[in-house]
């Protein structure tokens, strides 16, 4: 037990130090001035005079960012994660919960600072945003009876859920 304590600590630490990291890249602000840093540091100086992180986060997926219907309160690793690094700047955190639809909006106004949610890294959003290394990588497969015959993805093409899925009692 005392391994997983300490194994949890030295992953906030590192997290902690590649969050903020992130931070210092830019947490997406489009004004970078030049390659040496001025505009982040700007950008860390306002979140300081602010006295507040801004923070993007999922308000539903337990365990990561979940927000208790009835307190209000943010719990999850994600949320740890957004405490710790406001912590070493030194301010408090405010959160918004964000969705795919609505976290680059959020950012590119600048009524969040950065966002520590999901968010697929691509070619083309590294043009927009800054993003840290990645803390969490999850994957997508595709589950499906042996009897439907579909061995590969391209064998879903024209198919529909309710052609894939039958429902099939477990309990009489």
């Amino acid at each position: 037990m005392k391994f997983f304590k300490m194994a949890k600590k030295a992953l906030m630490v590192s997290f902690t130090a590649v969050l903020l990291a992130g931070m210092m890249a830019g947490c997406g602000d489009e004004k970078k001035e030049t390659s040496t840093g001025s505009g982040q540091i700007q950008d860390i100086q306002k979140i300081k005079e602010r006295g507040v992180l801004r923070v993007g986060v999922k308000n539903a997926a337990k365990g990561f960012g979940f927000q208790d219907p009835s307190s209000g309160e943010y719990t999850g690793m994600e949320i740890d994660l957004a405490n710790k690094l406001a912590k070493q700047l030194g301010v408090k955190t405010e959160f918004t919960a964000v969705t795919a639809a609505t976290r680059t909006g959020l950012l590119d106004s600048g009524d969040i600072d950065c966002v520590i949610a999901t968010f697929t890294i691509t070619p083309e959003r590294k043009k927009s945003w800054d993003f840290t290394t990645p803390y969490y990588t999850d994957h997508v497969g595709v589950l499906v009876q042996k009897s439907s015959n579909i061995q590969t993805l391209a064998d879903l093409k024209d198919k529909t859920v309710d052609q894939l899925y039958k429902v099939k009692p477990i309990l009489k």
